[in-house]
């Protein structure tokens, strides 16, 4: 396994517009545009619902500097420590749409299994009389 020394890393930090269509998001978008002067156009790609790196810096307290900016302006923000020269890639991008198939499994947690088979849970269900169920409860 290789080393690696810490110059070979940077520090991103990465901006997640989690809800674009709603009024909060447009909010925060608008108090970033003032804090940092951004135009339309830089503020376009804030506006899209992926994760994106707006820094990177070679210092991780300049990365955490600028993230906590974005923390106290209501963003959800994060450091991420990448290569140099590394693309950034949402490490759940692949599984973020991806729908679990719940019918193949079998599932063994149900009290009573059988109960889709054989009648209802009421007294009037199981053909018996009130008199005749509590006779039955009785011990």
């Amino acid at each position: 396994m290789k080393h690696m020394s810490a110059l070979e890393f940077e520090y991103a930090v990465i901006f997640h517009n989690t809800c674009p269509q709603s009024r909060e998001a447009e909010l925060i978008l608008e108090r970033i545009r003032k804090r940092f002067g951004l135009s339309n156009d830089r503020l376009s790609l804030l506006a899209q619902s992926s994760p994106l790196v707006v820094k990177r810096a070679s210092e991780a307290a300049l990365a955490k500097k600028l993230k906590d900016m974005l923390l106290e302006l209501g963003a959800v923000a994060w450091v991420q420590q990448l290569q140099i020269g590394q693309e950034y890639s949402d490490r759940r991008g692949a599984k973020r749409r991806q729908q679990p198939d719940r019918r193949s499994a079998y599932r063994h947690t149900l009290s009573i299994p059988e109960r889709r088979f054989g009648g209802g849970r009421r007294r009037s269900d199981i053909g018996m009389s009130s008199r005749e169920y509590w006779r039955g409860l009785v011990v």
